[in-house]
């Protein structure tokens, strides 16, 4: 009786309104919520769910140290204990501000004790001390000691997260036995909870984990990083926090080394382009390149690029030039880039579907007296005002000796731009040695021959299409360029493959999904594929389930995973899928003279299975990026491990994990940079472009990965802005593949404490809602039909027949999904390009109508024309007219 009364004085006194005011200030605010990593040397977890525990001593000559630091103190072994668990944990769980749970400092615990646990919200500041950390803790737990008497329970409440996330902030505790009572800890979901008891032998410790998350491997190295810890911080407790590393000399070695065994000793590196003079003078009369039913030789390529490039260098083009390529695909475009190279200069390949402010805004960089442009490209109005443009016509180029200007290996052969988070592209610069580094690996792993023919999947202005167009030249192969035409429809691509005799190519997994999707319900496929030999998937993460579907039906066929930013020159991490693998694919290993560092955000390795972002360097690695020495410093960094060989390191943003079989597994992105249908974007230069509209007061673009679709939300004053408005602003701007599948309005912008866009908080996107167009339901048998097909396509249950196609979600990938529906079921001769233009379903419905009513009265036209020929002969035949007299009318009926 007593004690309820004591507690309901508490409860209302102004000690605990102190208490309730310290731990709602302590625990609100924004948490950035982080698993422990379970992964061990061999799987994941022992499946058994109990509670295990592992008991360890200190070695004596660390127990000694740590004793006469804290000269047998409790409270001071306390500290100096969890401030170096709380490094460790900042290590595992890479994020600065976390819980730890202890126990309230009685011991035992009293059987009514008014609370049990406190939650120790610790910051870490990685240019502190540990000296200066464990000086905070001590403040830390001296506040939370003085506040020990108000409810756990009623603490929980500040944190205002769902039970699953309140599972994962919550997921360990410390406790120091002879001063704390561990069962107070009983009852509470914890993944780990290290325990030490200070006895006349010396500090003994015990780890209790969740036997189905973590192996007894996993726990046991988990020991070894705190005593690492705690060894170095005893020897130096003034070292910053940053510095201080927790992985043993074996651990240090397997990652630094071990795992990068990738040395490959080359015969002296050659500029590519002296590469392919070589395989022109021993193969010149075999076919280099195709495109539609042109092609040529290696002596008429070689020969053409020597002329141009002669030409470029009477106009002051060479070595550290930057010369911009503005042209479709074509026999024009190999020569160009060939000729570019032959100079020295460097290539630069810019979309020409891009919109004009942004080609104008690269050439404006580039800065170069020249842009090689194709002949379709010189109609362009404006271009004569940015640039000296030279028309490319192979018919119009002779051939010419070879040059033989002095390339160094180290020279750039391209710039390729990419997005850029401050609304500009990032231009790129890739050296020879990498290209050559690719290649020569290429060679080993692949092979090519006189007999491959490769297969340009990749637009010209990516880096994936360097290695299709010009790998096959150093071997006597062909490269095969798809017309204009081409839109990766999965009969084009057939016809493609089987045309040219097509042996290895290379496809985003988006669309190697859609063309197996496709596959399935084709059974005529198989022959225009037999000339395949090697399929090499990247861009994307692929299923394991989809490759098992294709090499089902083909296989012999080769099946390659690889991963690599454009600026470390192509794919540098390498997967071989078998028919074996199963689950996640993962990226692979680093290929030839490239080597992987997974590090932390101190830019220290991180152990095996935990997670870090992946770092590049070798051969592979770019110069950084043209005229932006800002932005190649933060991405271009030094390298903490110059003992591997390479001085810099090319930070990705991609977060990795080793697998125990030595494979590396992506995990994601760690900024706003993220892939659309293979395309590498930031999300911040939409966010950009669309601020630049005079109407738009805030906006946020979000990345939906379940769907892979892009959502852009933002603030007007304007009423009248809609979705078309900014769809068609950004259309102006920025490639399709940037264009936002979705545009929210929302009346203000959800904040985080800290002023900061909310991005968790932003609406869902109402799909219904998405047209600007009012509902109207189909009203005839074609119109259900094709509501049908975008239903499914879409994956939304309301379509009215005027809404557009790209405002409920759709995209240029979902469009050739589409196209193939129609075909088989609407009409077998609609193009994507008709789609594109008819994006309605009114409007194709119209459009088909249309076409219809042009085909039949071409019909009678044809049916009264052949009436009258017939007529004319009739009369001819009787004797009415004379022969010369029917012939000469008939020609004139006919038009000749």
């Amino acid at each position: 009786m007593e004690t309820t009364i004591s507690q309901n004085i508490l409860l209302t006194s102004r000690k605990f309104s102190r208490e309730e005011q310290y731990w709602q200030e302590k625990l609100q605010g924004e948490w950035t919520l982080s698993l422990l990593p379970t992964v061990g040397t061999e799987k994941e977890g022992d499946g058994e769910k109990e509670t295990k525990e592992i008991t360890f001593v200190l070695p004596d000559d660390l127990n000694a140290a740590v004793a006469a630091h804290c000269d047998h103190h409790p409270m001071k072994l306390y500290l100096f204990l969890l401030s170096t668990y709380q490094i460790m944990l900042n290590r595992y769980k890479q994020t600065d501000d976390m819980i730890i749970l202890t126990p309230v400092f009685q011991n035992p615990l009293p059987p009514n004790a008014w609370n049990r646990v406190l939650p120790l919200r610790v910051r870490m500041h990685q240019e502190a001390t540990f000296a200066e950390v464990a000086k905070e803790g001590k403040q830390l737990v001296k506040e939370a000691m003085e506040h020990q008497n108000y409810p756990f329970s009623q603490m929980m409440q500040w944190l205002d997260l769902s039970d699953t996330d309140l599972k994962t902030l919550l997921d360990t505790a410390f406790v120091l036995e002879n001063m704390q009572d561990i069962a107070a800890l009983e009852g509470l979901s914890l993944q780990v909870v290290f325990a030490f008891k200070q006895t006349e032998d010396g500090i003994t410790g015990r780890v209790r984990y969740a036997g189905e998350q973590f192996q007894q491997a996993v726990i046991e190295r988990m020991i070894s990083h705190y005593q690492q810890i705690l060894r170095e911080v005893v020897v130096d407790p003034k070292r910053l926090v940053r510095t201080i590393d927790m992985l043993s000399e074996a651990e240090r070695t397997d990652l630094l080394y071990t795992r990068n065994q990738t040395d490959v000793p080359h015969s002296a590196p050659k500029p590519i382009h002296q590469l392919i003079e070589e395989q022109a003078a021993r193969t010149p009369h075999l076919t280099a390149a195709v495109f539609g039913n042109k092609t040529i030789t290696y002596a008429q390529l070689n020969g053409k690029a020597n002329c141009l490039a002669r030409m470029l260098k009477e106009s002051g083009i060479g070595r550290g030039s930057y010369v911009p390529v503005l042209m479709n695909r074509s026999l024009n475009l190999v020569i160009s880039l060939l000729a570019v190279m032959k100079t020295g200069a460097a290539f630069v390949p810019l979309d020409v579907q891009s919109p004009s402010e942004r080609k104008k805004q690269l050439l404006d960089e580039l800065d170069c007296p020249v842009t090689l442009i194709g002949p379709e490209i010189r109609q362009e109005p404006s271009f004569v005002q940015w640039t000296r443009a030279v028309i490319v016509d192979a018919d119009d180029i002779r051939e010419e000796g070879d040059l033989n200007v002095q390339v160094n290996a180290d020279d750039p052969i391209y710039v390729i731009y990419t997005s850029g988070s401050t609304g500009k592209p990032k231009g790129a610069v890739v050296p020879h040695i990498g290209i050559f580094n690719r290649f020569r690996w290429m060679d080993e792993h692949y092979g090519c021959t006189e007999q491959d023919a490769i297969f340009q999947t990749t637009p010209h202005h990516y880096d994936s299409s360097v290695w299709q167009l010009f790998w096959p030249l150093l071997h006597g192969g062909r490269t095969v360029l798809p017309i204009p035409e081409f839109e990766m429809t999965l009969d084009q691509v057939l016809h493609a493959i089987s045309t040219y005799l097509i042996t290895i190519t290379d496809f985003v997994p988006s669309v190697f999904n859609l063309l197996v999707d496709q596959m399935e319900t084709r059974m005529d496929i198989h022959d225009s594929l037999s000339s395949i030999r090697h399929l090499i998937l990247g861009g994307e993460e692929i299923t394991a389930h989809t490759v098992h579907l294709f090499l089902q039906r083909f296989p012999h066929v080769r099946i390659t995973n690889l991963y690599g930013p454009t600026e470390t020159s192509i794919g540098v991490v390498y997967f071989e899928i078998d028919h074996t693998h199963e689950g996640p694919i993962p990226i692979g290993k680093p290929i030839a003279n490239t080597k992987i560092l997974l590090l932390d955000s101190n830019r220290k390795l991180v152990p095996a299975g935990h997670q870090g972002e992946i770092y590049i360097t070798g051969l592979c690695l770019g110069h950084g990026y043209l005229h932006d020495p800002e932005k190649t410093a933060a991405s271009f960094v030094d390298n903490p491990y110059p003992e591997i060989g390479y001085q810099k390191l090319y930070r990705t943003g991609d977060l990795g994990r080793y697998l125990p079989n030595g494979n590396i597994k992506f995990c994601g992105r760690i900024d706003h940079q993220v892939k659309v249908r293979g395309h590498r974007i930031e999300l911040g230069e939409i966010d950009e472009v669309l601020l630049s509209h005079p109407l738009v007061k805030e906006c946020a673009v979000l990345f939906q990965e379940e769907k892979a679709r892009l959502c852009a939300y933002y603030v007007s004053n304007a009423q009248e802005l809609t979705a078309s408005d900014l769809r068609g602003y950004l259309s102006e701007r920025l490639p399709d593949h940037m264009i936002p599948s979705f545009f929210v309005s929302i009346e203000k912008m959800p904040l985080t404490a800290g002023g900061k866009i909310n991005r968790k908080l932003l609406p869902e996107v109402d799909e219904q809602q998405a047209s600007d167009a009012e509902y109207v339901a189909p009203r005839n048998e074609m119109e259900e039909q094709l509501v049908t097909i975008w239903k499914e396509i879409l994956g939304i249950e309301k379509v009215g027949v005027h809404d557009s196609f790209f405002q409920l979600g759709g995209n240029s990938l979902l469009l050739l999904k589409m196209h193939a529906q129609i075909v088989k079921q609407v009409d077998s001769e609609i193009s994507v390009a008709h789609l594109f233009s008819y994006y309605t379903i009114a409007m194709f419905v119209d459009f088909l109508e249309q076409r219809k009513q042009d085909q039949f009265a071409s019909m009678e036209d044809q049916s009264d024309d052949d009436e009258s020929l017939l007529e004319l002969l009739r009369e001819v035949k009787e004797g009415v007219l004379s022969v010369d007299k029917g012939a000469e009318l008939i020609d004139k009926r006919k038009g000749i």
